[in-house]
């Protein structure tokens, strides 16, 4: 039996396996992320639930201290716990309504949170505007073509001037090595839903274009930094001390310190997360 479309048909019944694009229609993206969400096992997969904390360690470093913030793409909410322990306001955006529902049956009452909202299209959240911060991790990359100019736009949107876009994608990602072929019928495709590898330069450039101005891109290895307990602000600093200002500034056993820890992020052979930080000019 062949299942395509929600449809069963006989052996028999040839057909064409679309490409990701057309089999990641709206209405199976919304589908796929519902099956996750009520699947717990699927959960510790998520990016945030191990990096949340450097995350938010990263945007403090740019800033990151009060105000509302926008959770895009929440998921079960790992990383919006995190920013309502520190003292944050929090609203999530999910694409899934499955998703949707457990976060704020998960963070329901808690003082913080604003609640999760769902946007069939990726449009931004009812009720507040002017966020400080926005949070995307991860979720660039599992976006339609013809979504990606409107998320940006609604982003800078719903920022205040002078607010924050931090997002996570992965590095020049080899979609190949997530290939998933369905034995029943037998479509091609990610197993995540990723539509596109992304490098530092590409993601640049659509920020930029779209009215941001870029403080920070980096490619990160982040299993190994949080293995090494290697702090968001002792690698941003360890980036900078061979810069003579530095070199000056810093005592001698921190400069050292620093340097050890510059030397091992060098030997890095993969580095397969990015994060960006954006910031709205205008």
């Amino acid at each position: 039996m062949n299942v395509l479309n929600g449809f069963i048909g006989t052996n028999s019944e040839m057909f064409e396996p679309p490409d990701e694009n057309e089999l990641w229609t709206p209405e199976r993206i919304s589908r796929f992320w519902d099956l996750v969400a009520g699947e717990p096992r699927l959960h510790r997969l998520y990016f945030s639930c191990y990096y949340a904390e450097f995350i938010i360690n990263l945007a403090r470093l740019h800033g990151l201290s009060g105000g509302e913030v926008l959770d895009y793409g929440c998921g079960p909410g790992f990383l919006s716990t995190q920013l309502i322990d520190a003292g944050l306001s929090v609203t999530g955006l999910e694409y899934s309504h499955a998703s949707a529902q457990r976060v704020n049956e998960s963070l329901g009452g808690r003082a913080g949170w604003r609640g999760c909202f769902i946007s069939e299209d990726l449009d931004n959240p009812r009720g507040t505007v002017g966020y400080d911060w926005v949070f995307s991790i991860e979720a660039y990359e599992h976006l339609r073509p013809e979504w990606i100019d409107g998320y940006f736009k609604r982003i800078f949107n719903h920022l205040r001037p002078g607010g924050h876009l931090l997002i996570t994608v992965p590095n020049n990602e080899n979609l190949d090595d997530s290939l998933i072929i369905c034995p029943c019928c037998e479509m091609k495709f990610h197993r995540w839903g990723h539509l596109r590898s992304v490098t530092m330069e590409s993601l640049m450039r659509a920020v930029e274009a779209h009215g941001f101005e870029v403080e920070l891109c980096h490619e990160l290895q982040l299993a190994r930094m949080i293995n090494l307990k290697i702090s968001a602000i002792d690698w941003l600093l360890a980036r900078l001390v061979t810069t003579k200002y530095i070199r000056k500034t810093m005592p001698v056993s921190t400069r050292e310190r620093l340097r050890a820890i510059e030397k091992q992020m060098r030997g890095e052979e993969s580095r397969p997360h990015i994060a960006l930080i954006a910031r709205k000019v205008s």
